[in-house]
Formats: structure tokens, C-alpha cells, sequence
């Protein structure tokens, strides 16, 4: 976040692209997902998760949300 910062931005949101399935063996998560009856619910706590500062904190990848003072100010 601190290259962030440094580029002039302000974070606003982060999260965890990879959230709780990052670890899971890949066939494992195939088959989750292949899964019609258990995979709406596994997606719907990827996503409600996705911000928890422990998911963030454990994912490879990140999604920053992000703006410059002087675009929210309006100039």
C-alpha cells in the first residue's frame, strides 16, 4: 500500500483476490466450483470476505480501490 501512497493515491477499499479457496488444491477447487449446490454458497463468502483484513493480508493478489485527492475534490 505504501507505493500506493507514494504515487499520490488515497486507498479507499482493499481486497483479496484469491480470498479463502487461495490455499485449496486446484482439483479440490474445480470441483467446488462444478458444484451447483455447494458453489453459490462457497462464492458468497468469497465475496463477503473478500475485504476482511485476514484475507487480505493472506492473498497473493490484491484489488486496490483508489483515487487522487485532486479527482475527489474535482479538479
Amino acid at each position: 500500500m505504501a507505493s500506493l501512497t507514494a504515487a499520490g493515491l488515497s486507498v479507499t477499499r482493499l481486497y483479496g483476490c484469491s480470498g479463502l479457496g487461495a490455499h485449496l488444491q486446484e482439483d479440490h477447487l474445480v470441483a467446488l466450483m462444478d458444484d451447483p449446490e455447494r458453489w453459490p454458497a462457497w462464492r458468497e463468502q468469497l465475496l463477503a470476505t473478500a475485504d476482511h483484513p485476514t484475507i487480505v493480508g493472506a492473498s497473493n493478489h490484491l484489488l486496490a480501490v483508489a483515487h487522487r485527492e485532486a479527482d475527489r475534490a474535482g479538479l
